[in-house]
Parts: structure tokens; C-alpha cells; sequence
């Protein structure tokens, strides 16, 4: 029998790669630098001014006004009453305070309105309208051309050899002893029963419904929609618009540098001349007798 073999052999090949490369290249961009210019502008301002304006006014003042009235007080006055002793039935006279009502006159200070019409002045605070000139920065922008180094990659064909193994199917005729199992046929006679089925005709009667078609005519009513073209008129309500100038005032507070003068504490030091006693506590030797006792050796012969 021939079998196919599977062999390994080497060929050289070659591929063409594409090796990135890069490379500094100088471009030129726009960019827009920033710049601030001045321009001199007027603008019209309110300026408040206070004069002083002399009006009237009505004020109303009280004073005291005296005023004699009269009223009543309750007094009391030593009056002569006759006493009976009961025990010698004499009468006498005894002295008792006895309260009576008696009209006065008195003065009497009461507040009493008066109007009177001052002159004053008051601030008056008006505005006069001043034109005043600003120095103003305006932003603008100028166009510059710029110079700046970038890398760029591009791509470059390079062709590599490269070693591959390629397979090989080579046939080969081999030799090969089996054992296959073979069959063969004989003629054999056997007898067995079947069953024949044959048809033989027959004639049955059955009542069977047989349903018939007869025309009717009947008359109904439908309603059928008929289409017509009708007009209607009715309003919308539209609106427009119109352009209206308004002219409105606007108080506009600015600021304007004022000197204000105020006197502040401030402290100085100047030198004063001072004579200070002061008791400083002075040491001094004095010579004070005192004894002291010793014990000297002595030596005996």
C-alpha cells in the first residue's frame, strides 16, 4: 500500500516590514498674543453738590403758665368740749381737734401750647452733571508666527530574510498482512403461512341531511357618509411685536479721592532730667573683739 510521510525541511524567505523612523522637523504655527492698549474716554457724571436753603418750619412749644385755682382742705382746730366727771358731776372744759372743711386758693402750673414759626436751613443735596476723562485698557490681540521643532514618524519598507520550515508529504510504498473476515451465500428452502386479504362488493342504504340554497331578497337601511366642504371662520388671537424706546434715569455712584484731616493721639518721649535716691545697701568691715579657743599641742619631756 503507498502512505503519505510527513517531512521537515528549510527554505529561505523574505518579507517586506515597515520600520517606523523618526525625525525632528521645524513647523511654523499662528498663535494669537494678548495685548493691552489705552484709549482716553470721556463719561458724563452726577456729581453731588449740598448748599444750604433757608425753609420754615412750625414748632410747637410749652411753657408754664401759672394759674389760681381754689379747692377745698380738710383742717383741724383745737375746739373747747364740755366733759362731765362722773364721779363728782362736775363740768369741764376739755380741748379736742376737730376736723373742718375749708376752701383755699392756689396756684397752679399748667402746660400751655405755643406755635412758633422758625426759619432753619437745611442741606440740600443736588446733582450737576460732570464730564470726566478715564484712561481705559483695552484688550486686543495680534497674530504671531512661531517656530517649533516636532517629531515625525513615518514609515520606511525593509526587507528581512527570514527561515521557515516547510512540510513535504512524501508517498512510500509499504507491505501489510491482515486477516479480514469473508462471507458467503448458500440456497435454503422454507415453507410459512400468510394471510391473503381479498375485496368483495356490498350494497348499503343510510339517510343522510342534505342541505339546500334558496334565494330571499331583504331590505335594510345603512348609513353611508357623504363628504362636503364647509367654511369656518374663526378668530385667532396674534401677537406682534413692536419696538419702544423708554428712557429711564439711573443714579450712578462713583467713587471720587477726598482729603480728610483728623487729629490722631501720638506719643513722644523726651528726656527729663530726675535726681532718684535710693538706698543701696553698702557693706563695712568693723572690727569686733571676740576669743577663740585653740588647742595647741605641748610636749612633755
Amino acid at each position: 500500500m503507498t502512505v503519505f510521510r510527513t517531512q521537515w525541511h528549510e527554505e529561505q524567505r523574505q518579507r517586506t516590514v515597515m520600520v517606523p523612523e523618526t525625525q525632528t522637523v521645524e513647523r511654523q504655527y499662528t498663535v494669537n498674543v494678548p495685548e493691552w492698549r489705552e484709549e482716553q474716554r470721556q463719561r458724563t457724571v452726577m456729581v453731588p453738590e449740598v448748599r444750604e436753603e433757608n425753609r420754615q418750619r412750625v414748632t410747637t412749644h410749652f411753657y408754664y403758665a401759672p394759674e389760681e385755682r381754689t379747692r377745698q382742705v380738710v383742717r383741724y382746730h383745737p375746739i373747747a368740749v364740755p366733759v362731765v366727771d362722773p364721779c363728782t358731776g362736775a363740768v369741764a372744759s376739755v380741748c379736742q381737734m376737730v376736723a373742718q372743711l375749708e376752701t383755699i386758693k392756689c396756684i397752679v402750673h399748667r402746660y400751655v401750647p405755643e406755635q412758633r414759626t422758625e426759619t432753619i436751613k437745611v442741606p440740600v443735596v443736588a446733582y450737576r452733571p460732570e464730564t470726566q476723562t478715564f484712561t481705559v485698557r483695552v484688550p486686543s490681540a495680534r497674530q504671531e508666527i512661531r517656530s517649533e521643532q516636532v517629531p515625525v514618524t513615518h514609515l520606511r519598507p525593509k526587507t528581512e530574510t527570514f527561515t521557515v520550515r516547510v512540510p513535504e508529504s512524501v508517498p512510500e510504498e509499504r507491505v501489510e498482512t491482515y486477516r479480514v473476515p469473508v462471507c458467503k451465500v448458500r440456497p435454503e428452502t422454507r415453507t410459512y403461512t400468510v394471510r391473503v386479504p381479498t375485496t368483495r362488493e356490498e350494497v348499503r342504504t343510510e339517510t343522510v341531511p342534505v342541505t339546500t340554497m334558496r334565494s330571499k331578497t331583504e331590505t335594510y337601511t345603512v348609513r353611508v357618509p357623504v363628504p362636503r366642504e364647509e367654511v369656518e371662520t374663526y378668530k385667532v388671537p396674534v401677537t406682534q411685536m413692536r419696538p419702544k424706546t423708554e428712557t429711564y434715569t439711573a443714579r450712578v455712584c462713583e467713587n471720587r479721592p477726598e482729603i480728610h484731616v483728623y487729629k490722631v493721639p501720638v506719643t513722644t518721649y523726651r528726656t527729663v532730667t530726675e535726681t532718684v535716691t535710693e538706698r543701696v545697701p553698702v557693706t563695712t568691715c568693723v572690727q569686733v573683739p571676740y576669743q577663740v579657743t585653740v588647742r595647741v599641742p605641748v610636749w612633755h619631756e
